[in-house]
C-alpha cells in the first residue's frame, strides 16, 4: 500500500500539471481569437466608413457645384427656374454635410467639416442675395457677388475642408490594413508558439495516460470536451464573421440604391478603365444599357477620340504618383452618345481606395440648355 502511495502522489501531480497547462493553452488560444476577432471587426468598421465618407465627400463636393451652377445661370440669364434647382439640392447638401459631422471621427476632422459646414453657410448667404439680386432685375450686382473674390474665397475654404476629410479618411483606412497585415504576422507567430506548447502538453498527456486504464479513459474524456469547446467557439467566431460580412453588405447595397436614384448620371471605373457602376440616369444619357458596358472600357464607350489619349494619361499619372489634376472639381466637356452625336456634359471625379484597389467615381449632368 505505501508503494502505492509512493506512485500515486507523483503522477496525480503531474496529472494536475498537464490538466493546467492544457487548460492554460487553451484560454491563450481563446484570448487570441478573440483579441483576433476584435480587431477584425474595427477594421473592418473603419474601412465601411472611409468607403462611406469618401462616396458621401464626392456628393457634398458635386451638390456644391450644383449650387453654384444654379445661382450662377439665375444671375446670368435672369432666369428664376434656376432658384427652384438650388432649392431643390439646398437641403440635400445641408444634411449630406450634417451625415459627414455625426460619421466623423476625431476632434480634428470634425473641425474641418465644422470649417466647410461655415463656409457652406456664407456661401449660401451669397447666393441668396444674388437671387433677391435677379429677382429685382439688378443682374449686375447679381453677377458681383457671385463672382466676387470674397465668394471664391469661400468656395476654397469648402474645397479644402471636404478634400482634407476625404484625405484624412483614406490614410486612416490604408493605415488599417496595414495594421491588420501585422496582426495576422503576429497571430501567426503567436499561433506556432501555441501550437509547441500543445505539442508538449499532448507528449505529457499520453505519458500520463499510459500510467493506468482509468486515466486514459479520463483523459480522453477531458480532451474530447476541450476539442468541443474549441469548435464551438470556432463555429460562434464563424457565424459572427458572417453576420458582420452580411451587415457591410447591407450598407454597401444601401449606397448603390441611393447613387441608382440619383438626379445625375454616376459612372465608376477600376484602375484599368473597365465600367464597373452605371446607373439608370447614365443609361437614360448616353444610350448604354448596363450589361451592353460593364467591363467596357470607357475611354472606348462616352469619351471622343480626341480626349481619349488625355484620360489615359491622366489615370496613369494619378497612379503612378497620385497627380489629381481633374479630380474632385467640377469641368466641363464634350461626351459621346451611343448613336455617336457629342453634347456638353459637367462632370466631377473622385477616386476612392478600398484595399490596395483604386477606384474612380463621377457624377455626370448634362448642361445642354432646354
Amino acid at each position: 500500500m505505501s508503494d502505492q502511495n509512493a506512485y500515486a502522489t507523483p503522477h496525480r501531480k503531474l496529472t494536475t500539471f498537464v490538466s493546467v497547462a492544457f487548460l492554460g493553452c487553451l484560454l491563450l488560444v481563446g484570448g487570441v481569437a478573440f483579441d483576433s476577432y476584435r480587431f477584425l471587426k474595427t477594421v473592418r468598421e473603419n474601412l465601411s466608413l472611409s468607403h462611406q465618407l469618401s462616396m458621401l465627400g464626392g456628393v457634398i463636393i458635386h451638390l456644391d457645384e450644383v449650387l453654384t451652377m444654379s445661382a450662377r445661370m439665375a444671375a446670368v440669364t435672369g432666369d428664376l427656374k434656376w432658384e427652384t434647382r438650388y432649392r431643390k439640392h439646398e437641403s440635400i447638401l445641408n444634411d449630406s454635410i450634417k451625415t459627414a459631422l455625426d460619421l466623423i471621427p476625431g476632434k480634428t476632422m470634425r473641425q474641418a467639416i465644422a470649417m466647410t459646414d461655415e463656409a457652406n453657410i456664407e456661401l449660401v448667404t451669397m447666393e441668396n442675395a444674388s437671387f433677391e439680386m435677379v429677382r429685382k432685375r439688378n443682374m449686375e450686382e447679381a453677377r458681383g457677388i457671385l463672382f466676387s473674390p470674397a465668394y471664391e474665397k469661400q468656395k476654397a475654404i469648402y474645397a479644402s475642408g471636404i478634400g482634407d476629410v476625404v484625405s484624412y479618411m483614406e490614410e486612416k483606412a490604408k493605415s488599417g490594413a496595414r495594421e491588420l497585415l501585422d496582426r495576422n504576422r503576429a497571430y501567426v507567430m503567436t499561433s506556432g508558439t501555441i501550437m509547441a506548447v500543445l505539442i508538449f502538453v499532448a507528449i505529457m498527456v499520453i505519458m500520463v495516460i499510459r500510467g493506468t486504464e482509468k486515466e486514459l479513459f479520463v483523459k480522453k474524456d477531458e480532451l474530447e470536451r476541450y476539442t468541443r469547446q474549441l469548435s464551438e467557439l470556432n463555429n460562434a467566431l464563424d457565424l459572427q464573421l458572417v453576420e458582420r460580412t452580411q451587415q457591410a453588405l447591407e450598407s454597401e447595397e444601401r449606397n448603390r440604391l441611393t447613387v441608382e436614384s440619383a438626379n445625375d448620371a454616376f459612372i465608376a471605373i477600376d484602375a484599368g478603365g473597365g465600367i464597373r457602376e452605371w446607373n439608370h440616369q447614365a443609361e437614360l444619357m448616353f444610350g448604354w444599357a448596363f450589361g451592353e458596358v460593364q467591363g467596357r472600357l470607357l475611354a472606348e464607350t462616352i469619351i471622343p477620340e480626341r480626349h481619349r489619349q488625355a484620360h489615359r494619361e491622366g489615370v496613369k499619372r494619378f497612379l503612378e504618383n497620385g497627380t489629381k489634376k481633374i479630380m474632385n472639381q467640377r469641368i466641363e466637356i464634350s461626351a459621346l452618345h451611343k448613336d455617336g452625336h457629342e453634347f456638353p456634359v459637367a462632370l466631377t471625379v473622385w477616386p476612392i481606395h478600398v484595399g490596395a484597389a483604386v477606384q474612380f467615381n463621377a457624377f455626370i449632368r448634362d448642361i445642354r440648355v432646354k
